[in-house]
């Protein structure tokens, strides 16, 4: 039986399969299935996963995923959030202040010069997307360093 009592008819999903039908994507990777990056090598050598979610490699070096907490009283990273590394920055997000910082603490955190670390995406966001000019083993060699430094909680 039909329960629309209205002239309007049923709606079961939304647009886009928000409510209900789930996407083919399940990660923020289109070429996968996860949230696991994967980067394509030669075609002789097969796709690699790498260890960190927040990372990527391209041609022109890597990409680095971050949200970032402004004002927080200390520059440092605090964990992943949802694939994302998450780095506090004491500068406050005025004026493109908290970017700058950010930027060059990660340039110096990676002992790369300022210029070799480009914010790509998110210039105003909490989440940026950062192009880095070195190698992806680098980043993720620092992030397997900065992880012993992490809270269990």
């Amino acid at each position: 039986p039909d329960l629309n009592f209205s002239n309007r008819p049923v709606r079961t999903r939304m647009p886009g399969g928000v409510g209900g039908a789930r996407s083919a994507m399940i990660g923020p990777y289109p070429d996968c299935r996860s949230n696991v990056a994967m980067t394509t090598g030669p075609p002789d050598r097969p796709a690699t996963a790498h260890r960190w979610p927040c990372v990527a490699g391209d041609s022109q070096g890597c990409r680095l995923r971050i949200v970032v907490v402004p004002r927080s009283g200390i520059d440092a990273t605090v964990g992943l959030l949802d694939g994302w590394l998450r780095v506090r920055v004491a500068a406050p997000a005025v004026d493109g202040r908290a970017n700058a910082a950010l930027v060059a603490w990660i340039a110096g955190q990676l002992g790369l010069a300022r210029r070799a670390v480009a914010l790509l995406h998110g210039a105003t966001s909490r989440r940026k997307v950062l192009g880095l000019d070195c190698d992806v083993d680098a980043v993720e060699r620092w992030l397997d360093a900065q992880r012993r430094g992490w809270s269990r909680s």
